[in-house]
């Protein structure tokens, strides 16, 4: 939510051709699919298949 909000100020501040918001709020989807794909990783079954 923080990144739509920059991007408000950031298409008053600095106008593109794109929308700041949009770009902002992709972005953070991207780095939190990121993150999230290593705490499973991280948390997820071990290599042999096993349990922990």
């Amino acid at each position: 939510m923080g990144g739509a909000f920059l991007g408000l100020w950031l298409n008053k501040v600095a106008p593109q051709n794109f929308s700041w918001p949009i770009a902002l709020i992709l972005g953070g989807v991207v780095v939190g699919g990121i993150i999230a794909w290593g705490w499973i990783e991280r948390e997820g079954p071990d290599q042999k298949g096993g349990k922990r």
